[in-house]
């Protein structure tokens, strides 16, 4: 009896220890893994070009609702040129940007605008508080890097949360913890007023990269709605100069901002 008392003590014993080592494993992995996330999700590669055939939805506050096609080209995420088509392909405006400076033309009016980024979004030919270039770097997922002191926040909605700052914005990024890719980024102001909702549906790994089907927006101060829908994307090619040049007939009137 007392041998089996002591193989019994033993084996619980045993089992207590295993089951402590068990659980202090568990706590640690479950700790780590929201750090492990972000480091994937850090050394995700992107492209060095970039070129893609978008279709665009935007439905205005006011009720006014629009739908279009958009191309974007990007090189190094430094330069990027976009164009609006119309319903029968043909363009309605070009724009270039490159460092702080963009260039529109506007086909159909003979017109174009040359100004700083911050001074054309602050104007009557741009909707909204995000600029143009925001907007593009939304879309090649470039505007979630060089996030400065991003941290892990929660595990809400099957996602892994972080908090990060980006100039003056505070970001809620949320990752996948299935493959570390972007899900949805919340921006807030100073006051942790919500400015923005960008979500990434239908998020695959398409060329080698996490990709999107569909980006949607929202601007909550001027409760607008942007979709983007991707129909097409290219990466890594050879993109030569003259997909950042704009041709502009000499007759084009320059529009001047007030």
């Amino acid at each position: 009896m007392f041998c089996s008392r002591s193989a019994l003590l033993a084996i619980v014993s045993a089992a207590f220890v295993i089951l402590s080592l068990s659980c202090t494993t568990t706590r640690q992995l479950s700790s780590a893994f929201p750090n492990m996330v972000l480091k994937r999700f850090l050394s995700h590669q992107l492209p060095a070009t970039y070129a893609s055939r978008l279709k665009l939805w935007i439905n205005l506050r006011t009720g006014e609702k629009g739908r279009t096609e958009l191309q974007v080209y990007s090189k190094h995420s430094r330069e990027y040129s976009f164009f609006l088509k119309d319903l029968w392909g043909k363009d309605l405006m070009r724009a270039l940007i490159w460092e702080d400076s963009i260039l529109v033309f506007y086909p159909h009016e003979n017109m174009f605008i040359r100004e700083t980024l911050a001074k054309f979004t602050q104007s009557d030919y741009w909707f909204w508080p995000a600029s143009p270039l925001d907007l593009l770097k939304i879309i090649d997922g470039t505007q979630f890097l060089a996030l400065e002191g991003m941290d892990f926040s929660e595990y809400a909605d099957k996602l892994y949360k972080y908090r990060a700052k980006r100039e003056e914005a505070n970001i809620i990024l949320s990752l996948s913890p299935k493959d570390a890719s972007i899900r949805k980024a919340t921006f807030l102001n100073e006051k942790n007023e919500n400015l923005a909702t960008i979500i990434w549906q239908d998020v695959r790994l398409y060329k080698g990269y996490h990709r999107p089907r569909l980006i949607n927006i929202k601007l909550e101060n001027s409760k607008d709605e942007i979709k983007i829908g991707v129909l097409e994307e290219n990466f890594d090619l050879e993109l030569s100069d003259n997909y950042f040049r704009l041709s502009i007939s000499p007759t084009a009137e320059q529009i001047p901002l007030n």
